[in-house]
């Protein structure tokens, strides 16, 4: 079936079917004198403006196309969720920008813009060309136009995993498993105010269901847009992987009195379920560090817990810190162990309701280890048993161990959930708080903001040196007790900064909420010394500051 835009203005009362559309944005429309036994069926359902199944034509007819390359899509044979044929979307890193980006996507025109709307495709992801990253790709997302700037309600694919992110909030929907068939439907009512609503099924379940703003208020309705979009090989960036490749198919537009069957994509080839990839790789060998001789100094600043599936920091785990199973998103868990930069190695020995010992011979340094290229392992902590432990972690640094470190902390099942509908923290203000009564801060990270990680533990006196960093886009997040509601920074000398921010992570230039660090100015940061003050806030009432000296240097 060939694609078909719709637009009936007198259906049944003279028998006649009137096409509209922009002339820029849809070739080929005129309607022929008698429909053919494709419109014929495609008309049978009132309701679709658009369907797309790819068995003729080169796919997406009348639909603007924003690429660079000619190999951006293609229509192939396989693989195909039902009939003959599927499309093909193909985005490299060096592609040249398209409509200000590195995209390869499909535009839906002006006239589709509605206030309430249904969206289905069956989307297809190889693992030899669209291999797990952290670094998203937008697949679909639903533009306003008109200097909105970044569209408010976007369906990204990031680290293997589906997620809707709808202003601050973010929606995990489930696993992206490879080479077998996804299929998505979403119910949108577009609205900047408390009407808006938004639903979501993946695989024939409902996955997502959120009341509240999709579109900026001030802007116009949205246009949907569906391929992909990947923001960090905008310019000259690149990330760890070069190619992205992923097929669709029966690719539906419904307007407001559409149904969930008439969306659906029927059963395909592909699976209806969506299963959890295999545990963490094997761990790096451990060495005995412990018969290194002891040395000087201590080089270790605090803990942090990390959500191995995202692969960043939830929380400081401080000596008698009690960590809520509940309270998480995911339970695959790791410990890191903040440190100074010359830090070559760290042995952890824990001890308690579950026992290991391990050293981590590379940063970012972990009770279970990291594969070093940013992911996380968890071991058997998926999840930790619920008791009490005490963690020992030793620095080494120059074949000799500097002094260990022991923090003991309780983990327990009970507590309030949070689901994913609550959406992430809006974090940034440039507020002023009040002051309050005690300290929770247990240290500063320097983060790397095109990675979104940390890269060394900044004690007093630190020196953080440039020429050693492998991006300079730089953050400091200040590491806090899981109470703490905001945190005022003040930072003064070779450049001078205030800010609040008001949800956590925590840090100096802000986040969007979704564990990406913004940067400011510090791209890179001016030479020089600095002072950074930090100042926790709880219930509205200021804690005891922090004010550490640093240098950064070329």
């Amino acid at each position: 079936m060939n694609s078909r835009f719709k637009y009936i203005l007198m259906p049944l009362l003279v028998g006649t079917i009137t096409m509209s559309c922009e002339k820029e944005e849809l070739e080929d429309m005129t309607p022929t004198a008698e429909l053919g036994t494709e419109a014929t069926d495609l008309a049978t359902s009132a309701n679709l403006i658009f369907n797309e199944t790819f068995e003729s034509g080169n796919g997406f007819s009348g639909i603007k196309h924003q690429s660079s390359t000619n190999y951006g899509f293609s229509v192939v044979s396989n693989p195909a969720f039902e009939g003959s044929k599927a499309g093909r979307f193909e985005l490299r890193d060096t592609d040249a920008e398209a409509s200000g980006g590195t995209r390869t996507e499909f535009l839906f025109p002006e006239d589709t813009r509605a206030k309430e709307g249904w969206y289905s495709f069956a989307g297809y992801f190889p693992s030899s060309d669209y291999a797990d990253e952290k670094s998203r790709d937008i697949i679909t997302q639903w533009h306003q136009g008109g200097g909105s700037g970044s569209p408010h309600t976007v369906l990204v694919v990031e680290n293997g995993e589906f997620i809707m992110h709808v202003g601050e909030a973010r929606l995990p929907l489930g696993k992206m498993t490879k080479n077998v068939w996804h299929k998505f439907v979403i119910h949108m009512v577009h609205s900047g105010g408390s009407d808006g609503l938004i639903e979501v099924w993946l695989n024939d379940k409902k996955v997502a269901s959120r009341s509240g703003a999709t579109i900026k208020s001030g802007y116009e309705l949205p246009r949907w847009k569906v391929g992909i979009y990947k923001w960090d090989w905008n310019g000259s960036e690149t990330t760890n992987t070069k190619k992205r490749v992923w097929y669709i198919d029966n690719v539906k537009l419904g307007n407001s009195k559409a149904s969930l069957s008439e969306m659906s994509s029927g059963s395909g080839s592909g699976s209806g379920s969506v299963t959890e990839p295999a545990p963490s790789p094997s761990e790096p060998s451990s060495p005995d560090a412990g018969t290194s001789a002891p040395s000087s100094s201590a080089d270790i600043s605090g803990f942090t817990l990390i959500d191995s599936h995202y692969e960043k920091g939830v929380m400081p785990i401080t000596n008698g810190a009690q960590i809520s199973l509940s309270q998480l998103e995911y339970t695959k868990l790791n410990v890191q162990a903040n440190t100074s930069s010359s830090v070559e190695s760290v042995k952890f020995e824990l001890s308690g309701a579950q026992s290991k010992t391990f050293t981590d011979n590379a940063a970012p340094f972990a009770l279970h280890g990291d594969d070093g290229k940013g992911n996380f392992y968890y071991g058997n902590w998926n999840p930790p048993a619920a008791g009490t432990y005490t963690l020992k972690a030793t620095p080494y640094k120059n074949g000799q161990a500097g002094t260990p470190v022991s923090v003991t902390f309780t983990i327990v099942n009970t507590g309030e959930h949070i689901t994913p509908e609550n959406g992430g923290s809006t974090s940034g203000s440039n507020e002023t708080a009040l002051p309050s009564t005690s300290s929770d801060i247990t240290g500063f990270t320097l983060i790397d903001s095109h990675t979104e990680k940390g890269v060394q533990s900044i004690a007093d006196g630190s020196v953080i040196k440039l020429s050693s960093l492998a991006y300079t886009k730089l953050n400091i997040q200040a590491n806090t007790a899981s109470s703490v509601e905001n945190v005022k920074f003040e930072l003064s000398g070779a450049q001078s900064k205030t800010y609040t921010d008001k949800g956590a992570p925590f840090a100096l230039h802000g986040d969007d909420g979704n564990g990406n660090f913004y940067y400011g100015n510090w791209n890179p940061p001016a030479t020089g010394t600095y002072t950074l003050k930090a100042t926790p806030y709880t219930n509205g009432q200021a804690g005891t500051p922090v004010t550490i000296k640093f240098t950064i240097q070329k």
